[in-house]
């Protein structure tokens, strides 16, 4: 039976895979600026689910000003940015712990229905952004009369 690797690589030379030589946790030399340069961005997690009848989306914004945010919203997706200020700025090497992130953010959700752009709802409460984003039903039918 192939192992994980060779399932992983399509190869089935697992001799020269060393384990302990490839990982070795107590060797790994990085740091917090290294990884939050690596991109412009932070990362900003939502939740995004529906009913019958509408979209929703929640995010959390807490520290930022709501009028700061931009919500950009076409049929078929939601693009939400902002950015996310440090009051107080200091030296890196003043932290023991440091998990907040701060600067620009950009989050692109795409929609698996279109939805009503003119009749959305947008609020935010205790540091919630949540989105209402009213479906479209195209396969809801008029009937028509002739006068």
């Amino acid at each position: 039976m192939a192992g994980f690797l060779s399932k992983i690589t399509g190869s089935n030379d697992e001799e020269g895979f060393n384990r302990e030589e490839n990982f070795d946790s107590n060797n790994i030399d990085y740091a917090m600026d290294d990884i939050l340069d690596s991109s412009d961005e932070i990362s900003l997690a939502v939740d995004a689910y529906e009913d019958e009848d509408n979209l929703y989306i929640k995010t959390f914004i807490p520290g930022i000003n709501p009028k700061e945010i931009d919500i950009d919203v076409t049929r078929d997706t939601v693009t939400i940015s902002g950015e996310r200020f440090e009051k107080e700025e200091r030296d890196y090497d003043s932290y023991f712990q440091k998990e907040l992130s701060w600067g620009k953010f950009q989050k692109r959700i795409l929609l698996p229905k279109e939805i009503d752009i003119e009749n959305i709802k947008a609020s935010v409460n205790h540091g919630v952004l949540t989105l209402k984003l009213p479906k479209i039903d195209k396969d809801r039918k008029v009937k028509v009369e002739l006068n």
